[in-house]
């Protein structure tokens, strides 16, 4: 892309927090030229008031589609299909098939996927990569990158993958947890050290890394998108406390690991709790009727569990991941800060100008 030029995409998956909010930013900022492609129209007010184009996928036919996307110089998935686990990949693989393949080489795809391809298991708050997959979640997301990698392969279109960390942003719903759980509690205890590393990343830093990737400043690969230099636990409860003039007692106390031996059956019990997402990934993602009739009992064990432990304000991801990062741009406190103030009085002037119009 010239400097001059500025680029075009076409966001899958827009009716998401992240999908959307990408779309508010690249467009507000006018950055990029963003088209959205919405499962339905429930969502097209939020785009009408903002102002930015938008097609409900249900109306445009196959040469219409292909069209679109044609037309743009890369195209952003964010999209993941509701339904049974079982079935989820195969739909991600023939939406997948179906965008890659109208796809020419000068165009790029971006993957949007998270931090749960590393494979780990449900409450392990420590980030690295496992050889299997420990969710099914995991799995999917995995089997996901690698026929994104293979379709690009083979249709000669630029692959990237994004392993995104959590994200934050004033649209997101994880702003309004953080907020709220710091507003009415006294004492915040967080499970790591306030020097841990945290695996988060804002909007506009993922905005900018988008942007770098079509400038070619970034080769396609597997990345992770994280605020870059990286977060530690104590700058992102930082940022929330300074931004929204919060003043609760953060508490740094990492939760001891057990290591004390049960009898047998205690033993047997905790084996099948630890491999419990082993066997529904492995064997029950191959089962779909088994599978429908022990989900219930996955979860209600699970209930049991949450309540029976220490309940901490917020799980984390920590860290440093073991895949390519990418520098993002504006990632300090005081920069995002900034970027966040900015972009809310943006939206909600477009708000007020559209009640007003």
């Amino acid at each position: 892309m010239s400097e001059a030029k500025v680029p075009k995409l076409l966001i899958y998956g827009a009716s998401s927090q992240v999908g959307a909010s990408v779309a508010v930013f690249l467009s507000q900022k006018k950055i990029a030229h963003c088209t959205c492609l919405l499962r339905n129209a429930n969502s097209s007010v939020f785009f009408e008031i903002n102002q930015i184009p938008f097609h409900i996928a249900t109306t445009l036919s196959d040469e219409d589609l292909k069209l679109l996307i044609q037309s743009h110089d890369a195209i952003l998935d964010f999209t993941y299909p509701a339904g049974q686990a079982n079935i989820i990949l195969n739909t991600i693989k023939e939406n997948m098939q179906n965008i890659i393949s109208q796809m020419n080489c000068d165009q790029q795809y971006f993957h949007m996927s998270s931090i749960m391809a590393y494979g780990f298991p449900d409450g392990e708050k420590d980030l690295k990569h496992y050889k299997i997959p420990r969710t099914s979640y995991g799995y999917i997301k995995r089997k996901a990158e690698l026929f994104a990698k293979k379709t690009g392969a083979k249709y000669n279109v630029p692959i990237y993958n994004f392993r995104l960390g959590q994200i934050h942003g004033f649209l997101q719903s994880v702003n309004t947890s953080y907020r709220g759980k710091l507003f009415s509690n006294t004492n915040i205890y967080l499970d790591g050290q306030a020097n841990d590393k945290v695996n988060i990343i804002f909007i506009n830093s993922l905005c900018y890394a988008i942007i770098d990737c079509i400038d070619n400043k970034y080769q396609p690969n597997v990345y992770t998108l994280i605020n870059y230099p990286q977060w530690t636990l104590q700058e992102l409860y930082k940022y929330y406390t300074n931004t929204y003039e919060l003043n609760p007692n953060i508490i740094y106390q990492p939760k001891l690991r057990e290591k004390k031996q049960g009898n047998l059956k205690e033993s047997i019990l905790k084996l099948a709790k630890r491999y419990r997402p082993l066997l529904e990934t492995y064997v029950l993602f191959r089962l779909p009727l088994l599978y429908k009739k022990v989900k219930g009992k996955f979860r209600q064990t699970s209930f049991n569990d949450v309540k029976n432990q220490f309940e901490y304000t917020d799980f984390h991801i920590l860290g440093e991941p073991s895949t390519s990062i990418i520098k993002t741009k504006c990632s300090s406190l005081k920069e995002v800060a900034y970027s966040e103030e900015e972009m809310e009085k943006l939206y909600i002037s477009a708000i007020e100008n559209s009640s007003n119009g």
